[in-house]
């Protein structure tokens, strides 16, 4: 995990594969992740208690790429705090490039995995005003995985 200055984050997450989708291809599981991301999300912060807050995404931009030379799929998308727009159109916007690498790995996870397939996600968030300012760094990062054999 890595956090700059500003609001970028960049990050990597092995994510366990569910038998009952491990039959569909990374492109429909990565958009269906980030459709998946709308609705009701809860914050805990110490001292304050939990925080609901509803969120909409809109995906800007989907392409086929390769990482570390194996097949993988790029979705960058905007995440928009619903309650916010509802009285300002023009409220602040994070932006996300999320990639999915294909061909799973195999990872420890828990007893409900213990030893299942997992695809590599890396992502990149950052407000979407400053998003292209340090893209090129996550870019370059990606150039940077590779895989044993």
């Amino acid at each position: 995990y890595f956090s700059h200055s500003s609001n970028a984050s960049i990050w990597v997450r092995v994510l366990p594969i569910p038998e009952s989708v491990r039959h569909k291809n990374i492109d429909v599981l990565l958009e269906n992740y980030v459709n998946d991301l709308t609705g009701n999300v809860y914050d805990y912060y110490l001292g304050t208690g939990a925080q609901e807050r509803r969120v909409g995404t809109e995906i800007l931009e989907r392409k086929a790429i390769r990482v570390g030379g194996r097949p993988a799929y790029s979705v960058t998308f905007d995440v928009a705090n619903l309650d916010q727009l509802e009285m300002n159109k023009d409220a602040p916007r994070q932006r996300v490039r999320l990639v999915l690498v294909s061909r799973a790995l195999r990872k420890e996870f828990n007893e409900a995995y213990p030893s299942a397939p997992g695809y590599l996600m890396l992502g990149y968030g950052n407000d979407a005003q400053a998003f292209d300012t340090l893209l090129p760094d996550f870019e370059k990062f990606l150039t940077r995985i590779g895989f044993a054999r």
